[in-house]
């Protein structure tokens, strides 16, 4: 039995090795990235402190005409709606990668059960051949 924990019987079997080379466990294969471009403490956005503004500073007192005004009235019915519709995008997109958050959690929960059942398998197999 010690030696299926060791993996000697099987001449480096990669059942239950116990020197830290498991296949595909390593710190990169652990931690990679959900996309390239998967926001982290170690690759934040160059964007990240962007500001978004579509109107000009307004740093003088100054008239407008009143076609200027209109097109001020126009663009800003333009930026509440898209505003709400940001919102809404905003919103949306929280849900969809809460949900999707869940299952990688759900997904890597079913993974360490197949591994705990391999194991135990591998166990009673292990038991039996004794």
């Amino acid at each position: 039995m010690l030696g299926f924990l060791r993996g000697d019987d099987f001449k480096s079997s990669t059942i239950a090795p116990v020197d830290g080379s498991h296949k595909g466990i390593s710190k990169d294969n652990v931690f990679k990235r959900s996309a390239d471009n998967a926001i982290t403490p170690d690759n934040p956005p160059e964007t990240i402190f962007d500001t978004y503004r579509t109107m000009p500073v307004c740093d003088r007192v100054r008239e407008f005409t009143p076609e200027e005004a209109d097109g001020l009235s126009e663009l800003a019915r333009v930026k509440k709606q898209n505003a709400t519709a940001t919102k809404k995008a905003a919103d949306k997109h929280e849900v969809i990668l809460k949900a999707e958050a869940k299952i990688n959690r759900h997904g890597q929960r079913m993974i360490r059960n197949e591994a705990e059942f391999e194991v135990k398998t591998q166990g009673y197999k292990g038991t039996t051949a004794k």
